[in-house]
């Protein structure tokens, strides 16, 4: 799930985007999808990779403490106490 939310969805979001409204907004105007050369694709490739990369750099910066020691999930008095890095 990870690397889908990281990685797969920034990544594939500005296309999905654009064929969801070319295919509203082109099947009102009876038009076709255009062919690789002349389309938006290049832009759209870049975009994912931006979306990607900056995903990748929020992530790094709002992770915990990398020399942190993980203490598992456990159950007290009652109750579950999750897992963290301390």
């Amino acid at each position: 799930m990870r690397i889908l939310l990281q990685y797969i969805l920034p990544f594939l979001a500005p296309l999905a985007l654009y064929l969801a409204w070319f295919f509203l907004w082109g099947r009102r105007h009876e038009k076709a999808l255009p062919d690789w050369k002349s389309g938006p694709w290049f832009w759209l490739i870049i975009a994912g990779f931006l979306l990607a990369a900056s995903g990748l750099v929020f992530m790094s910066f709002s992770g915990d403490d990398p020399g942190g020691v993980y203490h598992a999930p456990r159950y007290e008095d009652g109750r579950i106490i999750p897992g963290h890095v301390k």
